[in-house]
């Protein structure tokens, strides 16, 4: 008998900010907080998670926490 791997490959797509997230193929999600996100990418494979962000921006609401709640939060624009 043989052991295959079976890993699942999860492709996240976001719909707010693509371009200022992360993305992999894993399923958890990591906010940097003031941490540049690229630090921590670094360290990290990209089936380890699937998005890294900051949890804020200079600007309000971080795109992470878009993601999560949508439009729904307030931001400073």
């Amino acid at each position: 008998m043989t052991a295959t791997n079976l890993v699942n490959k999860f492709e996240y797509k976001p719909l707010y900010k693509p371009n200022q997230l992360i993305c992999g193929t894993g399923q958890t999600a990591i906010v940097s907080g003031w941490t540049v996100k690229s630090a921590i990418g670094k360290h990290l494979q990209p089936q380890e998670y699937a998005a890294i962000a900051p949890s804020k921006t200079k600007r309000g609401t971080g795109p992470l926490t878009l993601e999560i709640f949508g439009k729904s939060v307030p931001t400073v624009w």
